[in-house]
């Protein structure tokens, strides 16, 4: 399994709403909970990949590249630099992207539009699996 290489990234679910959509995580400010919406390649939908070091890399919303994606309550949250890192591998169906301690997974509990990317355990089956394409 690697990693991605550094870059913009438009970073969508695995799975499509049930009206057919793919759905994007998009930025919705500071301090903000990324939601899932419609795919449509706009600025708040675009995040930068960096590494950090070795294993880990930081995702940045590519409209403020200041903040960093955090863990919040059980979600996602768009903060300020920390050196928040997280693992993120390709595997057969798509990207998982876990904690540094590789405990936890980023998700959605329904492949639904405006759901929190929820930050649970798991498996990394296929609520836990995204697709990164550079833009």
């Amino acid at each position: 399994m690697s990693k991605p290489s550094p870059g913009r990234y438009v970073i969508y679910h695995r799975i499509q709403s049930s009206s057919g959509e793919r759905l994007a995580i998009t930025y919705n400010g500071q301090n903000g909970y990324p939601t899932v919406n419609p795919l449509t390649y706009e600025d708040n939908q675009i995040w930068i990949i960096q590494n950090y070091n070795d294993t880990t890399q930081s995702i940045s919303p590519a409209s403020n590249s200041n903040l960093q994606c955090g863990w919040g309550d059980n979600a996602v949250i768009v903060l300020p630099p920390q050196a928040y890192v997280w693992i993120i591998r390709n595997n057969a169906s798509g990207y998982t992207i876990q904690d540094g301690g590789q405990t936890v997974y980023w998700g959605l509990d329904e492949a639904e539009e405006k759901q929190n990317v929820t930050i649970k355990q798991g498996e990394g089956g296929i609520f836990q699996s995204w697709i990164l394409k550079q833009v």
